[in-house]
């Protein structure tokens, strides 16, 4: 593994977990961040799209692909843009930078920290 590939592979990219309970930073990897998303949503296939926040950003959301067959989840609502109810645990992340040709996802916004409680109420303004 090259010095590049060595640095690559412990880059992070700053997101939130949006759970229930609240709302959690967590640092996802670059490469192989599936894996941890999985985990931390608590799923073994996610689904993701663009959702744009009450400030104009748009950031990329992470859910549980089969969430709506899954048991015992406490989070669900509807989102504009969604195909289907939302259900489960969501990852946030920025949208993702092509401009390197790989598309790897980037940090949530930096200001998204002062617009997560707005963002947590635009999630759960909806929910059942």
């Amino acid at each position: 593994m090259s010095i590049c590939d060595e640095a690559m592979s412990k880059a992070t990219n700053k997101g939130y977990l949006i759970t229930a309970e609240g709302c959690t930073p967590v640092d996802i990897p670059k490469e192989d961040g599936l894996q941890t998303m999985y985990k931390l949503i608590g799923c073994s296939m996610v689904q993701s799209f663009d959702w744009e926040l009450s400030n104009g950003k748009t950031v990329s959301l992470y859910l549980d692909e089969e969430g709506l067959f899954s048991s015992g989840i406490k989070l669900g609502c509807i989102l504009h843009g969604a195909d289907s109810p939302v259900v489960g645990n969501i990852i946030v992340l920025g949208t993702p930078d092509y401009s390197d040709g790989e598309g790897y996802d980037t940090s949530a916004p930096e200001d998204f920290e002062e617009h997560q409680l707005m963002a947590r109420k635009g999630l759960l303004d909806i929910c059942a």
